[in-house]
């Protein structure tokens, strides 16, 4: 039987690189073990309090610490830092940014899809499962306006959006 992923399976140097910013997840167990604070520490605009309010969720589920890093993110830098976050070297900033466009306002389906489109077609897996969460309870709250806007996304030229 295969073995699972650990959140400690990552060399030290690549942790190091992984928690400054300086490189993208390989694998699943990389992005569960960045230090959060640590990697915040690469966004202009937050303060040492701030880290030492994420250091505090270290024990929360990924998913439920994405979503409160957005709304971090959200509350210092606003909604439209996502826009450059959505730059950022590391691919969970990038998931941060997602998570903002997910979860920062009340904009309509149409206006979020919009916005996550860039991540959805993102180069790094993470990236899309991040933008696929972000936007996930939207979608089910409008089920029949995202099947008449998804389907359009399988016919793009980008091997990342279109269906196989």
């Amino acid at each position: 039987m295969p073995q699972s992923a650990k959140a400690t399976d990552s060399p030290s140097d690549d942790m190091q690189a992984l928690n400054n910013g300086q490189m993208e997840c390989r694998v699943l167990s990389d992005c569960l073990a960045i230090d959060f604070a640590q990697l915040a520490k690469t966004v202009d605009g937050l303060e040492s309090d701030d880290f030492a309010q994420i250091s505090s969720w270290s024990n929360l589920g990924i998913t439920r610490r994405m979503a409160l890093m957005a709304n971090l993110l959200c509350q210092r830098l606003g909604r439209s830092a996502a826009i450059e976050l959505a730059q950022h070297r590391s691919d969970m900033v990038r998931g941060w940014a997602a998570y903002m466009i997910g979860g920062c306002d009340k904009a309509p389906l149409l206006n979020k899809l919009e916005a996550i489109l860039p991540f959805a077609d993102d180069h790094h897996f993470g990236v899309r499962e991040w933008a696929w969460l972000a936007v996930r309870p939207y979608i089910a709250e409008n089920l029949d306006d995202a099947l008449s806007i998804l389907p359009k996304w399988t016919a793009s030229s980008s091997e990342y959006m279109r269906c196989p």
